[in-house]
């Protein structure tokens, strides 16, 4: 059961997406958002990744696939949609773009900009799902620059408000190695 002080919270998120809507985009009109922007380019989120594949060997289809299961979430202004989740898909959208001009993609759309705290937690929990929740075999060494760089300005990241609507149950470092069934020895925070 979460917190009491994170229920109301929760409730805005959940209904931001209570009216989302796949909606077929055109790759172009597709950007970034601003606050996701930043915490990217702050993070260096791409070296995170593993080494790049031959990008010759993707193709849209794939790209559609990867669209509905883990979709690109986006609000729309004037006819531009601005992703705020679902990065990944979103990064290799674009590496797709240049080789598929006229081509669109399905994006979940909310119907309204989330503010930013609200797309921060929904980033947030988008990137560490992947790297926590689904149980990639990442080293120890990733997950703690990860998380350092996610939460660069904290003191202690288990007691910021972020992590505490994401995670919790966890509190400390100790219960975070449990959880993930590793050493505390190779998490440095």
């Amino acid at each position: 059961m979460l917190p009491t002080k994170y229920e109301k919270e929760y409730a805005k998120i959940n209904s931001i997406f209570c009216t989302a809507r796949f909606e077929q985009v055109a790759l172009d009109n597709v950007l970034l958002d601003r606050t996701i922007k930043k915490i990217i380019s702050e993070v260096n989120l791409v070296s995170f990744l593993k080494g790049n594949n031959d990008d010759s060997f993707d193709e849209l289809e794939s790209l559609l696939i990867d669209a509905y299961q883990a979709p690109i979430l986006c609000y729309e202004i004037d006819g531009k949609y601005f992703a705020f989740s679902g990065v990944f898909t979103y990064m290799k959208s674009q590496r797709l773009r240049v080789s598929n001009v006229n081509a669109t993609i399905p994006c979940l759309i909310v119907s309204s900009r989330p503010k930013p705290e609200q797309r921060k937690l929904i980033f947030l929990n988008d990137v560490l799902r992947i790297m926590l929740k689904q149980y990639f075999n990442v080293s120890g060494d990733s997950i703690s620059k990860l998380l350092n760089c996610l939460f660069l300005s904290e003191e202690n990241i288990f007691k910021t408000e972020h992590w505490q609507m994401l995670f919790p149950k966890i509190k400390t470092k100790t219960e975070f190695c449990k959880w993930l069934k590793i050493s505390n020895k190779v998490i440095k925070l």
